[in-house]
């Protein structure tokens, strides 16, 4: 996400502690839990859902940029995998929002050329070569580069979003090496306990000791690497994991999730059912006024941290999302 959009993000939220005003800013919308991966600690490929149509999802998008919303990022499974979303990405240029993609970067290289509209794109990258295809697959290392290259010849803001697990640790200084070669903000998360769409144990994580020096280690090349996407309180909010963190929240506030069957979640991870609160059974507006804000206690979401963070606007949070 841009600077700007943080900044009127985090505007916005100062209204809503003023005025009582409540509106889902920004969304992140689930198109699809189809894949074409498997990697090692994602289950979304298991977990079918029906999808939200083509023309029923234009009818959602009309009606949030109504309701206030000004940022959505699609997200998956494999957001690419749905046919109409060049389509759906062109809508909301059309109605003024900024759209951006989460994607493994397989299938943008065929594709680049129909995201002209597009304002952002997320690339996940595991770490070097060995680790990443065997997490992801053989090949789709050089597939997510070769798609790096491609949404940067378009001139779309592009990035890399990294999960910290117990392969990729003691990769940093390739990570860091290659944000600085391409250019390319990199931002920093953890691999959590539990799978990606399950309740098994991860496979991959990461070892709290070795997790904490790696966040320590990004703690001081911020300073210094201005490719590192998440603030300096993001990094050190992050260096807590997994103990619970208390953070201020805007989930149902500003931001909401949609699930690719329609069900309307304050964030990602706070997937809590709340009667029914679904986009394909009851208006969005309806939907967002029933969601109550969670009580997890905490928060490893590079985007959504960095969010809450910046809710706050301290001036030192302010300041570092501004300009390093």
């Amino acid at each position: 996400m841009r600077i700007k959009e943080k900044v009127f993000l985090g505007c916005a939220y100062l209204k809503t502690i003023l005025f009582g005003i409540k509106k889902p800013l920004l969304v992140s919308w689930e198109l699809t839990k189809r894949c074409n991966l498997r990697c090692k600690y994602c289950g979304s490929w298991l977990k079918q859902d029906d999808e939200i149509g083509p023309s029923q999802a234009l009818e959602l998008i009309r009606s949030l940029y109504a309701m206030g919303t000004r940022v959505i990022r699609f997200t998956g499974g494999e957001p690419l995998l749905r046919e109409d979303l060049p389509r759906l990405v062109n809508h909301c240029s059309d109605l003024g929002i900024s759209v951006g993609i989460a994607s493994n970067g397989i299938l943008f290289p065929g594709m680049a050329n129909e995201f002209k509209r597009l304002a952002a794109v997320s690339f996940s990258l595991d770490g070097p070569e060995d680790i990443h295809d065997f997490i992801r697959g053989k090949g789709s290392h050089k597939q997510v580069m070769q798609a790096i290259d491609a949404a940067k010849e378009k001139n779309i803001y592009t990035t890399i979003s990294v999960t910290l697990n117990s392969r990729n640790l003691f990769s940093l200084d390739y990570i860091l090496g290659l944000a600085r070669e391409l250019r390319v903000q990199t931002f920093f998360q953890p691999a959590l306990k539990t799978m990606l769409y399950s309740e098994e144990i991860n496979p991959f994580k990461p070892d709290i000791t070795q997790f904490r020096q790696a966040m320590e280690v990004l703690i001081r090349e911020k300073r210094k690497n201005k490719f590192i996407g998440n603030s300096l309180a993001s990094l050190k909010h992050m260096r807590c994991w997994p103990d619970k963190t208390a953070i201020n929240c805007v989930a149902g506030k500003i931001i909401c999730r949609i699930g690719s069957n329609g069900q309307m979640y304050p964030c990602p991870r706070a997937k809590v059912e709340k009667g029914e609160l679904n986009v394909l059974k009851k208006s969005a507006k309806e939907c967002f006024e029933g969601l109550t804000q969670p009580f997890c206690g905490e928060c490893w979401c590079s985007l959504f941290v960095d969010l809450n963070l910046l809710s706050r606007l301290s001036p030192d949070t302010i300041i570092d999302a501004l300009f390093m």
